[in-house]
């Protein structure tokens, strides 16, 4: 090879130097390249960025330094199986300390340059700073943890249903109304929860979900592993995909409304009771309101006056009586709203025939 030979080719290999010098430098990326010895030979500007040092105060350290020290075990296990020969190259999600003491979050990708007899002449890292995203993920489980534990604390019983009605979701207020675990139901079709003979009405319920309907106040009931029955009240809200059409689930909140049902049962067959046992009395009944208005009027009443209780209810007390009695009679009835409460008093009554009762 010729002079000139040679000169071109220092020349090109100059070119290449300063190339390769100026893409290490100005690299988006944290580059170094570390010695067989860990020790850090050469280091870019951006990596001096990240964690705060400058080069003169990186160089001749190992990386190990940077490291914190709860990641230098697994990067150390790294390490020993690419020397082996093991991988590669290494891909990691570490930790770095800054200059000023807070941690940096890196993904990092090491490989060697190896000599033409297989030795180790470096360690080239590339590092980037992914803290931002380790914090937004971190909010985001703390996010999604404390949802977790409100949902499944809540003293509702909330479920979650997929598009194929399969149970996604069940807190404890939920297992505590059906006696049903976690792990019993998730995965399984909701007709599980519902009673045979309201099973189809019930599914009925949850199928218009689909179509966008929103319980604001729906009875279901639902059926407990011991076979009894509790009423509940839901209301219930669809979670759609990002496009805000595709259905992803459904999530219902409840209300045991078993003991209130009951209760109003009773009470209506109570108040069935007494109606009866008002209308069926012997004695005529009547109730007025403070207007002295006719608001009840049982069957010996309509008897004892000729009247229907379509005529009375809702009409004035004077009509039943005699017109030359009417004002005593109105007397001892306001005294009534005083608290007085009568023992025996001797009201005339006018029936429809013109007749008058004592």
């Amino acid at each position: 090879m010729n002079q000139d030979d040679c000169a071109g080719k220092h020349e090109q290999l100059n070119e290449s130097e300063v190339g390769f010098k100026s893409i290490f430098e100005h690299a988006p990326s944290g580059i170094y390249l570390a010695d067989s010895k860990s020790r850090i030979v050469q280091v870019n500007h951006e990596f001096c960025e990240m964690i705060g040092y400058s080069a003169q105060e990186i160089l001749n350290r190992t990386f190990r330094d940077f490291i914190h020290h709860a990641d230098i075990k697994v990067s150390d296990e790294f390490i020993r199986r690419l020397v082996s020969g093991e991988i590669d190259f290494c891909t990691q999600e570490k930790r770095y300390i800054h200059k000023d003491g807070h941690v940096v979050w890196v993904s990092k990708r090491v490989s060697l340059l190896r000599g033409t007899g297989g030795e180790i002449q470096y360690f080239i890292t590339h590092v980037r700073d992914i803290s931002e995203r380790i914090t937004n993920e971190n909010k985001l489980r703390e996010t999604g943890e404390y949802l977790e534990n409100l949902l499944n604390y809540a003293n509702a019983p909330i479920i979650v249903w997929d598009p194929d009605f399969k149970i996604t979701r069940f807190n404890h207020a939920f297992e505590r109304l059906t006696g049903r675990g976690l792990s019993e139901v998730v995965g399984r079709k909701l007709d599980i929860l519902f009673p045979e003979d309201r099973k189809e009405e019930s599914l009925a319920h949850i199928r218009r979900t689909f179509t966008g309907e929103r319980w604001e106040t729906v009875e279901i009931p639902i059926l407990r592993v011991d076979g009894t029955v509790r009423t509940v009240l839901w209301n219930s809200a669809t979670l759609y995909a990002s496009d805000g059409k595709t259905v992803v689930a459904t999530i219902a909140q409840g209300q045991d409304i078993t003991e209130r049902k009951q209760a109003e049962i009773k009470l209506r067959e109570t108040g069935e009771y007494l109606e009866n046992l008002l209308n069926y009395a012997n004695a005529p009944v009547i109730v007025w309101d403070p207007d002295f208005r006719i608001t009840r009027f049982n069957h010996a009443f309509e008897r004892l006056t000729g009247r229907g209780l379509s005529e009375v209810v809702g009409r004035k007390l004077d009509i039943l009586f005699p017109e030359d009695r009417k004002e005593e009679s109105l007397a001892h009835i306001r005294r009534t709203f005083t608290g007085e409460r009568w023992e025996t008093v001797e009201i005339p009554i006018l029936r429809v025939d013109g007749t008058v009762r004592t």
